[in-house]
């Protein structure tokens, strides 16, 4: 049971991470002649209602669809993918429940901004609340994948150097049954 619980949690860091080297190949084809970066990259400043008409005004239309129609959809993907990842790794790692649902919260936030995002992309009227939900979304989302991916490096340490690691003892408890 453990083995096929770490195989699914690699996969699942692996297919995640595949999705999301291919958001980072899409993202030229969106920024071609934008002067600003785009809303999922302004994680930790957040944006304004005159840096997103700016980018509305800049994006051409090839960019705004690959945004919506290529863009978007993924980033509801690797949402998914990795808070799955997240959970199942805390899971495994701490046991607590509690403690792995905290992989889901970056999710819930990246699904609040991409939702703006359409709307921003799709408004003709835009207006300092909806741009500033967003971006405090947008900030959200980054701070909760910090400490999500923060928490991935300590329990991956913790496993490490201490015997207290659940899923080594797992491991040793397979190898005395298997004897």
């Amino acid at each position: 049971m453990i083995k096929k619980n770490k195989n699914l949690i690699i996969i699942l860091f692996i297919i995640a991470h595949a999705v999301f080297l291919v958001m980072n190949f899409i993202q030229p084809l969106i920024v071609t002649g934008v002067s600003v970066k785009m809303f999922d990259l302004m994680m930790f400043k957040g944006y304004d209602l005159a840096y997103a008409t700016t980018f509305v005004n800049e994006i051409s239309q090839q960019g705004k669809n690959v945004y919506l129609f290529v863009q978007v959809p993924l980033d509801f993907i690797y949402p998914l993918l990795v808070s799955a990842f997240f959970y199942l790794f805390f899971l495994d790692q701490t046991r607590n429940k509690k403690i792995a649902s905290l992989g889901f919260v970056s999710m819930v936030f990246d699904y609040m901004e991409n939702i703006f995002v359409i709307v921003i992309l799709t408004t003709v009227n835009l207006t300092d609340t909806i741009v500033g939900i967003a971006s405090i979304a947008t900030i959200i989302k980054g701070g909760f994948y910090v400490i999500n991916y923060g928490l991935v490096v300590y329990l991956l340490i913790r496993c490490r150097y201490r015997m207290g690691c659940p899923f080594k003892n797992e491991i040793k408890k397979d190898k005395n049954n298997a004897k």
